[in-house]
């Protein structure tokens, strides 16, 4: 994750604009008074929000975090699939 502040944001915003939205890049902007802001693009943030999805139920959490551990074990089935 990246930081700057404000006004640095400011003066180049095309520039951290044009990073944040070709790569995952996280930017965090620090103001003065304010709470920080983070930059983010939408795709990252779709992520984001589809693995908070994803492991809100614990169920499915467990599940999820079973079949990683199968995965890691070498616990695989291969298909071919037409």
């Amino acid at each position: 994750m990246l930081t700057i502040s404000y006004k640095t944001l400011r003066k180049s915003m095309k520039k951290y604009l044009d990073l944040i939205a070709g790569s995952l890049e996280i930017i965090l902007v620090t103001r003065k008074v304010e709470n920080s802001i983070v930059m983010m693009s939408e795709k990252t943030y779709d992520n984001l929000i589809e693995n908070i999805y994803l492991t809100q139920n614990k169920r499915n959490f467990d599940w999820l975090m079973e079949s990683k551990r199968q995965l890691e074990v070498g616990k695989t089935i291969d298909k071919n699939i037409k």
